[in-house]
């Protein structure tokens, strides 16, 4: 009933419908993975308790991504009564007021709510208000004196979404010296489970002495989390083949930003129930970085052997465990330059190369590397950002330059409560509408890279003539952008004609507010497609715009 009423374009009936499916067969997972096809086309005005506990069920899931959910999430927090004792504080700007306003005994049954407690450990939220509370309740329980089994499991918490997002909110100079003492009170051994759930909250937990000694059953994911995947991801950049030292002056600066700010940090994919065993052939995933897309490629082809390279061994070494987890075996990895794709002795059947060219000193000679590496009735997935889309992007790096930020933690927190500061209207506060704004080594990659370029679809066309490639079509995702296209333009069918793609960037700027993402081929080989890339269209891992 859900799908067709979703097909049908009633995405709120669509919804609905879906969330009473989850709490009807909450252990029923194809129901939460098409809720997360809808999710992004709905807006929640009304608490459901119905609503509240699919989405509950989606963030306890292991087969759905879960920051898909986190708007809807924000939305149904700021609406449910029995959420009302820490909601009504979202306005709170002052710590002091919200101190004041703040009563711990009305908000015990919040510190055990499964919906808040979920959210916290696996989303990441947009807006000021939420991360404004989020930073006061973290400075109450540092300022709460003594153990208390009440505030643990949120405390936890807490202390798990400070880590996914890297410790991005602000701190004032009396948490600083609270931390300070508290950190000497855990390395002394003197701390109960309280201070240290406190602690990591403000800082991870490997970086302390005597690690070994934190061990209490009532922080075991906060431990997982904060030592054991670190201490494994530091351990796996050994068994990273290194194909070629990292030589280019460019690429050598955005390799060192990546092994201190590994982007982009994940939590879950979505997984396709169904494998597609029988596609084979070789894959290139060129700049993996912490290997998201890889993994879900991984598991949707088993036969498909990966080869994934990226400058940066952190990167690679998170991507590595998570992948183990997924219990993956056809993904290889090495640590090579694009420039240095030779080196590989390889050719590919496809190739995926999302959001590296651009990060490039010479795109265009990037992209002649890899071409020179796929194989015949090939195909590449190409990820360039769009000049129109990342203005405000554009101006907060001038901003950022003007102003003099640095990018290390401290200098990326002082802008982004600069950013905050600003007035409502002001043109760089579309910035903080940004997911990455909201993590550390993210917002580094959306405003501080030291290497970006960006284009117009009038320049990708042109580079594409002048490569010899022809456009195949966008991965959009957005169902009623590619229905407006088709009514607008109903001679170009197939949708490839980048000159009518331009007209709709001009209508809607945002559009292609992440990346232009396409699929190019060689222009002697449009109506040639190997089997391997076919397989893969076949499997219908993304949608292509005007797939035949």
């Amino acid at each position: 009933m859900y799908k067709n009423a979703y097909l049908s374009g009633q995405y709120g009936q669509s919804f609905v419908a879906c969330c009473e499916c989850i709490n009807r067969e909450p252990s029923e997972d194809s129901h939460k993975l098409y809720l997360s096809t809808i999710i992004r086309e709905v807006t929640i005005r009304k608490h459901s308790p119905t609503v509240k506990y699919a989405l509950r069920c989606c963030l306890a899931s292991s087969v759905v991504a879960h920051q898909l959910f986190a708007f809807a999430w924000q939305q149904e927090f700021q609406l449910a009564p029995s959420l009302k004792p820490l909601n009504s504080l979202l306005d709170v700007r002052d710590y002091e007021a919200f101190k004041a306003s703040f009563d711990p005994d009305a908000a015990e049954d919040c510190f055990k709510d499964g919906f808040l407690l979920l959210g916290l450990q696996k989303l990441t939220f947009i807006g000021e208000e939420f991360e404004r509370l989020v930073t006061h309740l973290r400075r109450f329980l540092l300022e709460h004196e003594g153990s208390n089994d009440v505030f643990l499991p949120f405390a936890a918490a807490l202390a798990e979404h400070c880590f996914l997002r890297e410790y991005a909110l602000s701190e004032s100079d009396s948490e600083k010296s609270a931390v300070s003492a508290l950190k000497d009170k855990i390395e002394s051994g003197s701390a109960n489970p309280f201070d240290i759930a406190v602690y990591a909250a403000y800082h991870p937990l490997y970086q302390l002495k005597n690690t070994a000694g934190i061990n209490d059953q009532a922080l075991q994911e906060l431990i997982a989390q904060q030592i054991e995947y670190p201490l494994k991801e530091e351990a796996l950049k050994n068994e990273i083949e290194v194909i070629s030292p990292i030589k280019a002056e460019v690429s050598a600066a955005v390799r060192e930003m990546y092994e201190e700010n590994p982007y982009p940090r994940w939590n879950t994919i979505t997984i396709m129930p169904k494998q597609a065993d029988d596609v084979r052939g070789n894959y290139l995933v060129a700049g993996c970085g912490t290997c998201k897309p890889t993994a879900q490629l991984a598991l949707k082809f088993p036969n498909l052997d990966i080869q994934a390279i990226d400058l940066s061994l952190t990167s690679m070494a998170f991507g590595m465990r998570k992948i183990q987890g997924l219990d993956v075996g056809n993904v290889s990895f090495a640590q090579c330059d694009i420039l240095d794709l030779d080196k590989l002795g390889k050719t590919f059947d496809a190739i995926d190369c999302s959001g590296v060219l651009h990060h490039m000193e010479d795109p265009v000679a990037g992209w002649k590397k890899l071409l020179g590496v796929l194989n015949p009735g090939g195909r590449m997935n190409i990820g360039l950002y769009s000049t129109m889309a990342r203005r405000s992007i554009t101006q907060a790096r001038e901003y950022i330059k003007e102003k003099g930020f640095e990018p290390t933690p401290d200098g990326i927190r002082a802008f982004r409560q600069d950013i905050f500061n600003l007035p409502e209207d002001h043109p760089l506060k579309a910035v903080s509408m940004r997911i990455d704004f909201y993590n550390m080594s993210q917002c580094r990659d959306l405003v501080f890279h030291v290497q970006e370029t960006t284009y117009t679809l009038p320049e990708l066309e042109r580079i594409l003539d002048e490569l010899g490639l022809v456009f195949e079509g966008f991965w959009l995702g957005k169902p009623r952008i590619e229905a407006l296209f088709k009514q607008r333009f109903p001679e170009d069918p197939y949708m490839r004609n980048l000159q009518n793609w331009a007209k709709m960037e001009e209508e809607f700027p945002n559009l292609f507010a992440g990346m232009y993402q396409f699929i190019c081929a060689r222009k002697e080989e449009v109506d040639t497609v190997n089997p391997t890339w076919q397989g893969i269209l076949d499997g219908k891992l993304f949608k292509l715009t005007g797939q035949r």
